[in-house]
């Protein structure tokens, strides 16, 4: 029974705390909910961190493995970095040396060169041959077969073509051999082959003054002739980034020198709103088209095996396929149309680039660089309304 009363006064005073606990505020810390998000998003940094981590371990195993197990490739001989030496080539096939058996004293042709009388019934060691690396001992115990004297001269000019000179003047073809690929490699390498893409941004704000087209100014009054339409520019025009697509052509001219060409097409988008024939507001939605050759310069300052750092300085002719523009009403009423352009733009560069080639046969290059754009009555765009402009050219380059 005690235990039982016992239980039963424990239950009774757990219920009253949790009574009086149910009315219990307390006040909760103003930085309590912003250090729990600090700290999950530190977490979850950890967690990002981590796999990055595990992510660059892998990739960097990946990659040392790749190159322990990659096959060792011999290096390229270069014919340049060779001295110049004195090759020997056999114009006769190699045979082999006979054994002589001198039955009497024999007599060097050259005065100064004598033998010593030689007994049949000794050995005979020729000590001094014409060719130093090979001695020639002539049996005399097996007189089975009975061979005509031969003079030294014959000996000599049998020793000249012993097996020793026969590889060395056969590692010597195929030095040759080996130099003319890597020459030949290195002259198709010359020519290179490039396909880019532009990036293009001006960098003030100058306005061309002698253009009608670019020097009306917006709510001055002023109109300007597109084909037989007359537009009178109310606004401001914006301007979009060019887009630019190159296929180049580059050759080598000397040991750091190169030249290149190439054909390029630009797109230049403009918008703006004007008065149509001073009669109807529209939008005008402006698009040109260009079509380029251009004829630069490449001095390399830094160049190994994969890196290329060099500066570049040229030009550009373009010439306007056409323009091709859109008016719109506040109808929603659309007139398209496109107009002929005459005249041509031309342009200077000058910059830096950067070449990485991965592969013997491909690369990478980065160009940026500065451009300036003459006047020559262009159309408004985002070159007559910035004449100096910055380039940024991407793309691959194949070497041929």
């Amino acid at each position: 029974m005690e235990e039982k009363d016992m239980h039963k006064g424990w239950e009774e005073f757990e219920d009253r705390i949790r009574e009086a606990m149910q009315d219990v505020e307390v006040p909760l810390d103003v930085d309590l909910f912003p250090n729990i998000q600090e700290a999950l998003q530190r977490r979850q940094w950890v967690r990002l961190v981590r796999r990055v981590g595990v992510s660059v371990a892998a990739a960097a195993v990946l990659v040392v493995g790749w190159i322990a197990l990659a096959p060792q490739t011999e290096p390229t001989i270069d014919v340049l970095s060779q001295p110049e030496t004195p090759m020997a080539v056999v114009t006769e096939p190699v045979q082999s040396v006979e054994p002589v058996v001198v039955s009497e004293p024999v007599v060097v042709s050259e005065p100064e060169k004598m033998a010593e009388p030689v007994k049949k019934s000794e050995p005979v060691v020729l000590s001094k041959s014409v060719v130093p690396s090979v001695e020639t001992v002539v049996p005399a115990e097996e007189p089975k077969e009975e061979v005509a004297p031969k003079s030294v001269d014959v000996v000599a000019k049998q020793g000249d073509e012993t097996p020793q000179a026969a590889q060395k003047t056969i590692a010597e073809n195929l030095y040759l051999a080996q130099a003319d690929e890597t020459s030949a490699a290195q002259t198709r390498r010359n020519w290179s082959m490039g396909l880019a893409s532009t990036l293009q941004g001006g960098l003030t704000g100058g306005t061309n003054n002698y253009n009608p087209m670019a020097s009306v100014a917006p709510g001055s009054g002023q109109s300007f002739q597109v084909g037989e339409r007359s537009l009178q520019p109310l606004t401001t025009p914006t301007h979009h980034f060019p887009l630019t697509l190159a296929v180049q052509l580059q050759w080598s001219l000397a040991e750091n020198w190169s030249m290149g060409t190439g054909l390029s097409y630009s797109r230049l988008h403009s918008q703006y709103e004007a008065l149509h024939n001073n009669q109807l507001q529209v939008d005008v939605d402006q698009t040109l088209h260009y079509l380029g050759i251009p004829l630069f310069f490449n001095y390399s300052i830094l160049r190994n095996q994969h890196l290329n750092v060099y500066a570049s300085v040229g030009g550009m002719v373009e010439k306007a396929l056409c323009m091709d523009f859109q008016l719109r009403d506040l109808s929603n009423k659309v007139i398209r149309e496109c107009v002929s352009v005459n005249g041509v733009q031309t342009s200077l560069h000058l910059g830096l680039g950067l070449e990485y080639r991965f592969l013997q046969w491909m690369g990478l290059f980065v160009d940026p660089s500065l451009a300036y754009y003459f006047d020559h009555q262009q159309p408004m765009n985002l070159r007559t309304a910035q004449s100096l402009q910055m380039r940024l050219d991407v793309g691959l380059r194949f070497f041929l």
